[in-house]
């Protein structure tokens, strides 16, 4: 059975580059059409179970499904994004720029140390990876969507192809894409079977 990961829809931030972390925003007009699309290609797939972030813009990306499918979402807010602190709402050219002495002091670790109120990207890393490994143990025999964000979804696809935090940006995942995870015959190893797909969209 297999895991089908759903990055939300677009919001207005996506549009104007602005970090959202834990930033309750909601999906644009854009965004709700694109979750109207991934609903009506989703349908056809016979989920047992549905998991949403409680992130509004996830919520609603899982709620379009949910007004046709007729199932009940099950809501968890440890699918959120990264908590991003002081740096929400802002553009990464305004981060860079407000915060140049995170960026240029050689002695801070960007991968280990956190912005003031919000997670460090392996703190952040550990707590996606763990929720997923429950989910997978619990879920071996079903068929599950999770609505959750790209910075998630990366996260995962780090994990299981054994590529560093370092390097994440390698790994694109866009609003409004699926990415299929499954178990092998044998439940030994989790396999990669979609990602980044949008090609729903004809």
């Amino acid at each position: 059975m297999a895991f089908y990961l759903i990055r939300h829809g677009e919001t207005v931030y996506n549009q104007s580059k602005k970090m959202q972390g834990w930033l309750d925003i909601e999906l644009s007009e854009i965004g709700q059409l694109q979750a109207e699309s991934l609903a009506n290609h989703l349908i056809d797939i016979p989920f047992d179970f549905v998991y949403a972030s409680d992130l509004k813009r996830a919520y609603q990306t899982a709620e379009a499904y949910s007004r046709i499918s007729h199932q009940h979402i099950i809501k968890d807010e440890r699918l959120r994004e990264i908590r991003l602190g002081e740096w929400e709402g802002k553009t990464w050219k305004e981060v860079k720029t407000d915060y140049d002495y995170f960026f240029n002091n050689q002695t801070i670790n960007h991968i280990e140390e956190a912005i003031h109120g919000g997670e460090s990207l392996v703190g952040f890393k550990s707590r996606v990876i763990a929720h997923f490994n429950e989910l997978t143990q619990k879920h071996k025999d079903d068929e599950v969507v999770i609505f959750t964000h790209g910075g998630n979804i990366r996260m995962i696809l780090l994990e299981l192809l054994n590529i560093p935090l370092t390097e994440r940006e390698i790994i694109m995942i866009e609003n409004a894409s699926i990415t299929v995870i499954a178990w092998n015959k044998d439940f030994s190893k989790l396999e990669i079977i979609k990602q980044n797909d949008l090609s729903y969209k004809g």
